[in-house]
């Protein structure tokens, strides 16, 4: 996974506890960066995600169920749901998976690492961080 190596970030914390708007562009060490706007408080859960590279386009809309709409040079295409399932599949245990890289001294496909440049990159939007991490 592409590590975060540079943020600006801007909060705005709204009228009540816990309605926090997060707005951030974020630069990767692939230099490949990307937007992140999280804001609690609207009424209610959006899950959208856009992907954007050279002449190509994807949208995934998890509000209401998986909608994928991708765009190939201007050309629509289709992701079918199996396409868009989770890490390992439908039933795929985290739980299992990580105890079995234990018992088996395997490293997991998500790790302490991740959550570490996650935290930190979380840490930079919370706080406004505009610059290198």
């Amino acid at each position: 996974a592409a590590i975060p190596v540079e943020v600006q970030g801007m909060v705005q914390d709204g009228e009540r506890p816990g309605c926090h708007r997060h707005n951030a562009v974020v630069r990767f060490d692939t230099g490949t960066f990307g937007t992140m706007m999280s804001h609690y408080g609207v009424g209610y859960r959006i899950q959208r995600a856009e992907v954007h590279g050279e002449d190509l386009s994807v949208y995934l809309d998890m509000t209401r169920g998986p909608r994928v709409e991708g765009y190939d040079k201007g050309e629509p295409f289709t992701v079918e749901d199996e396409e868009i399932e989770a890490m390992g599949g439908a039933g795929f245990n985290e739980v299992v998976h990580f105890v079995d890289c234990i018992l088996e001294d395997r490293t997991p496909w998500s790790h302490l690492d991740d959550a570490v440049h996650t935290m930190r990159l979380c840490e930079a939007v919370r706080r406004g961080h505009r610059g290198a991490l």
